[in-house]
Order: structure tokens, then C-alpha cells, then sequence
């Protein structure tokens, strides 16, 4: 009954392995497209699903839910409800069979019916409290009936079996039906079929597809009503039968509603086990903290976390080709390129995704990833010229002087007409002269500006600057 979790996702239930690979998915790390049956992203092999049962919350640690859910406002007033109509039906009609027929057998059939209600709505996913509407309880009334019937066809095999006094059999016959009545009820629920209900077969095949956990569940049931049996003993011995009547009723209500609710549980819990559609999205039980939400991403992941990251940047620029507006695909690609230290991959693709962070007006994100490339090549550059000296700014401004600086060298050869060159390089002056004290060579490229740039608008700011430059180096003097 252990669980088996994801390897990518320790804290999330797997939902697929690979046996050849000897890895285990979430559902988040490998899904299925449609009917398909996914593969391994490392090995390429038909995963096999490890079902439902795995990805599901199980129910032995769902009790608390489950036995609160008669509790909830629409089951406990319609249990109520019936427990004081039995007590005013009793009143008028008295102990007699009308009285007890309409006050015990009738309003327990209309609560059955409510019950299977609430295990096929269970069963299909439906975790919440089921409304009590007169549609739930008037159509498809024989179901209680059949179960009736199931209940006297034990009771009779028994008795026979009682009556010719083969008392190992009889024992034997007892645990039997015992163990088979919780598979009955559900394949009732499920088909609706009297005969495959008290087929031993299918109830046999039942127990096997929920395997181990179908034993602590009827454990369960078996405590339920022993449970049950022993609270109304102790209300009729304690309590005046006109209280203890209606409460021991009310206590049958409550543990009826619990079992039904947890054989739904159970259908839900192992329904891809027991081939039952759900109309419910089980899978989103389990939702991973830290999954890419752009589905090409997990191939990538994974192929990352095996160490093959060759095909994961196969695989990334795949991605960037096919999308090259997904920017998600883009700062996977660049973090796999810082990560193997890949030069060229650099130049060319996170060159290329600076320039559209930028364009994307998203500053401080190109600063980052210039950054992340500056530090392993510092001939790293981007753009166009207006980009660079854009970049040269934002570094300027973060305390990256040296970056900015080599960003902007030569921007007159690579750029002949980009009208920015002279503001560029007053800022090139103004940090070789107050970042690294370099005076005469400020001066050296101020001197640059004005006889290659007469006409610049800058050419004021450039000698104003220059004078500036002369005062200080005056004071110093």
C-alpha cells in the first residue's frame, strides 16, 4: 500500500514509470495525449501508468473527511428530517405492522437510495455533499430493493447451512459474504446489474484490481457496523425506548451514509484499476510546486536532471525555433548555456534574447542575462547600437563600469551611423573619469567627440564637462 512518488517531485505521487529506465513520473512530468500512452523523455520507451490508486489521496488517510461528510448541511438535515418524521409516523399509526412498514422499511429504502446516490456521485469524483432532490431519490428506486435482495440470498445460504449443521462451512460461508458484500455494493452502484452483484467472479476480480488496501477497507466496515451494533445496544439498555428508538436510528443513518461514501471513495480512489470513467480531473490532486507551466519545458527538466544536456539544448532550440516569441524557452536555453559554460551559444542565442528583453521593454531582465553572459565572456556583446548603449546605461547605473565600457568600445566602427556615438561616449568619459580616475584618457575621448562630431547636440554637455574635469584636476593639483 506504499505510495510511489515522483523522482522529479518528492513530495508529488507518480503517475507513470519507466521499468526500462527504472524512473518514476508525476503527472506533470509526463502526460498522455489523449488515449496515447506517453513516453520516457530519457529512453523513448512506452511508459506504464502506475494508476489512479497511486495518484489519489487513499482513503485510510482521508477518514476524517469521510466521517464528516454525513455532517455536512444537506445529508444531516435530510437524516434529521427522516428521524423525526419516523418518530410522528410511530406517534399516529403506533406499533402496529402499517406503522412499522411505513416508519422503518419505507424511510430506510428512501435513505438507501439517497446512499447510492452519494456513492456514485462519490465515485465519480464528487467529493462535496450530495443535495437531496426529489429526482435523486424517485428514480431508480430498485437499487435498494436489489440490495435487499442481496442481504436475504446471504441470510438464506447461511440459514440453510446453519439448519444442516455444517458448522465449517457455515463459518466458512459467513467470511466469504462478509468479504464479498463491500465488492457487491460497489459493482451495484457501478452497473446496476443484480446479477453481476452476486457474481463471485466479478466480485473476486474486484478485490484483486484494489488489491491489499480491499482488506483494510472492509476492516473498516466490518469496525463500522460492529460499531454501530454496539452504540444502539448501549442506547436501548441505558435509554427509555421512545429516545433510544429514534437516535439508534439516527446512529444506522450516520454509519450507513459513512460506508457508502467510502466504497464511493474507494471506486474513485482505484477507478483506472476498476476501468470507471471519473468526471473529475483526478490528476490536479497532486500539483508539483516547482513544474515548468509550459508543457515543452518538462522534457527539457528532465533530460537536465539525468545529466543529458546535449538533447535537453537539442531539444530547447527546437523549441525556440518552432516559438520564437515564447520567451519561457529562451531563459531555459540561456540558463543551460551558463550552465555548460557554452561561448558560442551565448554570442548567438542569449545575444539574441537580450535584444528582445530589451525590445519587450523589460530592462532589468536583459541586465540580468547580459550579466549572466558578461561574466564568461567578456567580449560579449548584443544588438544594435541603440541597444548597446541602452545596456551600457543600465550597467552604468548597477555599479558596472568595466561591463559598460566594453560594450561601448569601438561603437563608432561597428556602428558608423548610429547618431548616439557622442552621448555614448560622454558617458564612456564620464566613467573613466569618476569611476577609475583615469582623467587624460576622459579627456582623450571628449576630445574624439568634438573633432569627429562638431554638429552633435551633445557637444556643449562635452565641453562643460571637460571644464569640469580641468577644475578638479587643478584642486588636485
Amino acid at each position: 500500500m506504499a505510495r510511489i512518488f515522483c523522482k522529479y517531485h518528492p513530495t508529488v505521487p507518480a503517475r507513470w514509470t519507466c521499468r526500462a529506465c527504472g524512473i518514476d513520473f508525476c503527472h506533470r512530468c509526463m502526460q498522455a495525449e489523449g488515449s496515447d500512452t506517453p513516453h520516457c523523455p530519457v529512453c523513448h520507451q512506452a511508459a506504464e501508468s502506475l494508476g489512479s490508486g497511486n495518484v489519489i489521496e487513499p482513503f485510510w488517510q482521508r477518514l476524517q473527511a469521510i466521517f464528516a461528510y454525513p455532517l455536512q448541511l444537506h445529508p444531516l438535515l435530510f437524516m434529521l428530517g427522516l428521524t423525526v418524521l419516523g418518530v410522528l409516523i410511530e406517534s399516529v399509526a403506533g406499533r402496529t405492522l402499517v406503522g412499522w412498514l411505513v416508519g422503518e422499511i419505507v424511510l430506510y429504502v428512501v435513505f438507501l437510495k439517497y446512499a447510492y446516490v452519494v456513492l456514485e456521485r462519490t465515485a465519480a469524483g464528487h467529493l462535496d455533499a450530495v443535495p437531496v432532490t426529489w429526482e435523486a431519490i424517485a428514480t431508480e428506486l430498485e437499487l435498494p430493493f436489489k440490495q435487499f435482495f442481496i442481504l436475504f440470498l446471504i441470510y438464506a445460504i447461511n440459514a440453510s447451512l446453519a439448519n444442516s449443521g455444517h458448522t465449517g462451512l457455515l463459518f466458512l460461508s459467513m467470511f466469504l459474504s462478509a468479504l464479498l458484500l463491500p465488492a457487491s455494493i460497489m459493482v451495484l452502484a457501478i452497473e446496476h446489474s443484480l446479477l453481476s452483484a452476486i457474481n463471485p467472479v466479478i466480485l473476486l476480480d474486484v478485490m484483486r484490481r484494489i488489491g491489499p488496501p480491499y482488506l483494510l477497507l472492509w476492516l473498516f466496515l466490518f469496525l463500522l457496523m460492529s460499531g454501530s451494533g454496539e452504540v444502539r445496544g448501549m442506547l436501548l439498555a441505558y435509554l427509555p425506548s421512545a429516545f433510544a428508538v429514534p437516535i439508534g436510528g439516527l446512529v444506522s443513518y450516520y454509519v450507513t451514509l459513512v460506508i457508502f461514501h467510502l466504497l464511493g471513495y474507494t471506486i474513485y480512489q482505484y477507478h483506472e484499476e476498476l476501468g470507471f470513467h471519473v468526471e473529475q480531473d483526478f490528476e490536479a490532486e497532486a500539483e508539483p510546486e516547482a513544474t515548468p507551466a509550459i508543457p515543452g519545458l518538462r522534457e527539457v527538466e528532465i533530460l537536465f536532471h539525468e545529466g543529458k544536456l546535449d538533447e535537453a539544448k537539442d531539444r530547447l532550440l527546437a523549441l525556440v525555433t518552432r516559438e520564437p516569441g515564447e520567451m519561457a524557452y529562451r531563459e531555459r536555453l540561456h540558463r543551460l548555456l551558463v550552465h555548460t559554460r557554452d561561448i558560442e551559444g551565448l554570442r548567438r542565442h542569449s545575444a539574441d534574447y537580450v535584444s528582445r528583453l530589451l525590445l519587450h521593454g523589460k530592462p532589468s531582465e536583459a541586465l540580468r542575462v547580459f550579466t549572466d553572459a558578461y561574466r564568461l565572456d567578456r567580449e560579449f556583446k548584443f544588438g544594435d547600437a541603440k541597444q548597446r548603449h541602452r545596456m551600457a546605461e543600465l550597467l552604468a547605473n548597477n555599479g558596472q563600469d568595466r561591463a559598460a565600457l566594453a560594450l561601448l568600445n569601438n561603437l563608432h566602427r561597428d556602428f558608423p551611423k548610429y547618431e548616439g556615438v557622442p552621448e555614448a561616449y560622454l558617458l564612456v568619459a564620464r566613467i573613466l573619469s569618476e569611476k577609475f580616475n583615469q582623467d587624460d584618457r576622459a579627456r582623450q575621448v571628449l576630445d574624439f567627440i568634438e573633432s569627429r562630431y562638431p554638429d552633435s547636440p551633445v557637444l556643449g554637455e562635452v565641453r562643460t564637462y571637460r571644464r569640469v574635469i580641468e577644475q578638479v584636476t587643478a584642486q588636485g593639483g
